[in-house]
């Protein structure tokens, strides 16, 4: 019985506690309710911001791995889109890096031909290098970072705006000091310091070069126009005047080819027999061109020659 009446005892206790537990937290209810109301919808929000950022980071890389899909497209305007739609994200960062490069190449292609465009295209470049290496997310990537590093100093080399070329390769060469990427980085910031270079790019930033023409008629973006009459007139292939005019080695020059070949003649003579081996013929001696010709009927003295007989042989044999 006093086993039992000690059990009552104590559960009246804790009900005792738990009542006056209730009384004092009474008056804060609406507040617990609404901190209880508040943590699960803070829940739900970051799961929310975490399922869309995913979403957004797919989307973005997508958006940049087919930006240069279109063949018909314009590759820097649509990474350049990319860019300013994700410009918070990496896809964003690299689709800015990768229309820099672009850029950076166009303009120094363009410092041979033309000066003016090759200027507006390195400050394009120049200004989006800027903005990636501005972006606080680039130090969260040490490539992307380095990268736009190494851009902008290339950038800078070109314009021959060598300090702060040099300062742009030595950050890259310091921050990856053991890599292929370093390395180059710290041979062209030492190039960059000699004095022979300093010269020479001094000089290079001082040119204008005009691009190559054909003619003055005839500008290098034009072709000459075709000359006037049938063309159909032409033959399918070219006749053998194109010989002429063509020499040997001692410069002189070989004659025509004739169009046609010679007339065979119409003497019905034969040709002499080849001559024995180790024996030369005699030279023939032509008739001269006033010679008569032979009467029909050969004289009675002269007598044809065998068919046979051997050709006579040369004086001095």
């Amino acid at each position: 019985m006093k086993s039992k009446r000690r059990h009552e005892l104590r559960t009246n206790e804790l009900a005792d506690q738990l009542g006056q537990w209730i009384e004092q937290v009474r008056p804060y209810t609406t507040v617990l309710l609404a901190a209880v109301l508040g943590v699960v919808l803070i829940l739900a929000g970051w799961y929310y911001l975490t399922a869309h950022r995913a979403q957004t980071l797919a989307e973005g890389w997508r958006s940049l791995m087919s930006a240069g899909a279109n063949p018909q497209a314009n590759v820097v305007e649509e990474l350049s889109r990319v860019a300013d739609q994700f410009e918070n994200s990496p896809a964003g960062l690299w689709a800015a890096l990768s229309a820099a490069d672009m850029e950076g190449a166009q303009g120094v292609g363009l410092l041979f031909s033309d000066r003016a465009g090759a200027e507006t295209s390195l400050n394009q470049a120049k200004s989006r290098y800027r903005e990636v290496l501005a972006n606080p997310r680039a130090e969260k990537d040490p490539m992307l970072l380095h990268r736009a590093q190494f851009g902008l100093a290339q950038v800078c080399e070109a314009q021959s705006e060598l300090e702060e070329a040099v300062k742009q390769y030595t950050l890259v060469s310091t921050g990856v000091a053991k890599t292929t990427l370093g390395e180059i980085a710290q041979k062209r910031a030492k190039r960059l310091e000699d004095a022979e270079a300093k010269k020479w790019y001094h000089w290079f930033a001082n040119q204008r070069p005009v691009p190559r023409s054909l003619g003055t008629d005839h500008p290098a973006t034009q072709f000459p126009e075709l000359p006037e009459g049938d063309l159909d007139s032409l033959g399918d292939s070219p006749g053998l005047d194109f010989l002429q005019g063509l020499g040997t080695g001692s410069g002189t020059s070989s004659p025509a080819a004739p169009a046609t070949p010679p007339a065979a003649p119409e003497t019905g003579a034969t040709a002499p027999p080849a001559s024995p081996a180790g024996q030369t013929p005699a030279p023939e001696t032509p008739a001269p061109a006033s010679a008569t010709p032979a009467p029909d009927t050969p004289p009675a003295s002269a007598e044809p020659p065998a068919a046979d007989a051997p050709p006579i042989e040369a004086p001095g044999r």
